[in-house]
């Protein structure tokens, strides 16, 4: 081979060299990294799908959380921790006198424990007319505390003079202390 020709095939291949060496170390790395970051991209663009789908969602779950914080307020008035039951006769007694009940009684039956609510059987006896009976459960129902009248009987007097005989029983429900506590810690 000639000189000229060998000086020709060495530029060619040192041009060959320079042009995989330029795609090596140049056009490879930056491919790849175009690659990671169209990735990347694609990653944020995911994630801030889901940002906004859980942003969307943020005013519903606020919401949910005034309720749920509203009606834990509501039960802790309502299902009182522990019996708590000098109150509660106090408040059935004035009840029935407010409507000029006579014969009162308010006797506590069985008792029905569980970790999250315990429950007690009241049996109500009182004598006094329809109107004054029925005005006596209506206060009973809108009482702040958590009363459930399980059974009512009505008995009119002997000689049907107007009096009847109120014969119920309730359920009172309390928390245990014990849960009111945990409550209390956390």
């Amino acid at each position: 081979m000639k000189w000229h020709e060998h000086k020709q095939a060495m530029v060619i291949v040192a041009a060959g060299l320079l042009a995989a060496g330029f795609a090596m170390f140049g056009f490879v790395p930056i491919a790849w990294r175009k690659f990671v970051i169209s990735q990347t991209l694609q990653r944020q663009r995911v994630t801030l799908e889901q940002i906004r789908q859980a942003d969307s969602q943020i005013a519903a779950l606020e919401q949910l959380t005034a309720r749920m914080e509203r009606d834990a307020a509501d039960f802790d008035r309502k299902v009182p921790a522990e019996r708590q039951f000098a109150d509660l006769w106090g408040q059935i007694a004035e009840m029935m006198n407010r409507h000029q009940l006579d014969n009162q009684v308010v006797r506590p039956g069985d008792e029905t424990e569980n970790q999250n609510i315990n429950q007690v059987i009241l049996d109500i006896e009182c004598q006094g007319t329809l109107k004054d009976i029925f005005a006596f459960i209506q206060d009973i129902e809108q009482m702040e505390r958590l009363v459930r009248l399980e059974q009512l009987e009505l008995q009119n007097d002997a000689d049907f003079s107007g009096r009847v005989k109120l014969a119920a029983k309730a359920l009172v429900f309390y928390q245990p202390a014990a849960s009111a506590k945990s409550k209390d810690l956390s």
